[in-house]
């Protein structure tokens, strides 16, 4: 069985390391007065969880080593494809960050979202009549759970429209 990702069974090896150090770590932490479940019960649900997902990944690993699976990803058309589209969703999320004082929360939200489910979807035209429908229920949803349920306002400069 030849392990063709060394490189990142060795990354997932030292990320389960550290995990589980800082999940020791998080023993020393004792609760407060007032806080019956400890501030570091979360921390410990995090590492728990990074734990699983690393070892899943790792079991993945292994066994496509084992079966001689081809993975996705030593495509390089699929590296190049999936690099273009981690970029230009960090361009996105940058233009999103900006448009939030200008256009607002509700407009930046429903823009962004509408553009990374296209990107996601490799630029497909036909993503696009459902981008906007989901977009319009979920910026609709965000509006009615924090302005009319929990009544939590925006601040002055993030415009509502």
């Amino acid at each position: 069985m030849v392990v063709r990702r060394k490189g990142e069974v060795l990354f997932l090896s030292v990320l389960m390391g550290m995990a589980g150090y800082l999940f020791y770590l998080t023993f020393s932490l004792s609760p407060s007065w007032y806080q019956p479940v400890g501030a570091a019960d979360y921390s410990r649900f995090i590492f728990v969880l990074l734990e699983i997902v690393c070892g899943l990944r790792m079991f993945k690993i292994f066994r496509q080593a084992k079966f001689n699976e081809k993975s996705t990803l030593d495509n390089k058309i699929e590296i190049k494809r999936i690099r273009n589209c981690v970029l230009l969703t960090m361009l996105v999320i940058f233009i999103y960050l900006i448009g939030l004082t200008s256009l607002g929360y509700f407009i930046s939200t429903f823009l962004f979202l509408v553009i990374c489910m296209w990107i996601l979807s490799y630029y497909s035209l036909k993503i696009i009549p459902k981008a906007i429908l989901i977009s319009i229920i979920l910026v609709a949803l965000l509006y009615i759970l924090f302005g009319q349920i929990l009544n939590i306002y925006f601040p002055p400069r993030v415009l509502l429209f």
